[in-house]
């Protein structure tokens, strides 16, 4: 299990984006809610001011904020963002 916390989550049922937390189980978006409570054996990515884009597929895309000025990234869905 994969868990995505606290990102800013655009979905394709809103046109507002949402701070959310993502769980992913065998590859499929299982949940999206305002706060998962944690399983074992999940792992962690905290994408706290990151924009995520759930697919219809994966990956799933997240992106660092563009407050940062910084260019944004894609990241890899199972390992958290290095600096």
């Amino acid at each position: 299990m994969l868990l995505i916390q606290h990102g800013i989550l655009h979905t394709m049922e809103s046109d507002d984006p949402i701070q959310a937390d993502l769980l992913i189980e065998d590859g499929k978006i299982t949940r999206i809610c305002r706060e998962i409570l944690l399983k074992k054996d999940t792992q962690i990515v905290n994408a706290e001011g990151l924009h995520v884009y759930p697919a219809l597929s994966m990956p799933i895309v997240i992106l660092e904020s563009l407050k940062s000025r910084q260019q944004p990234r894609q990241m890899h869905p199972m390992r958290a963002p290095t600096r």
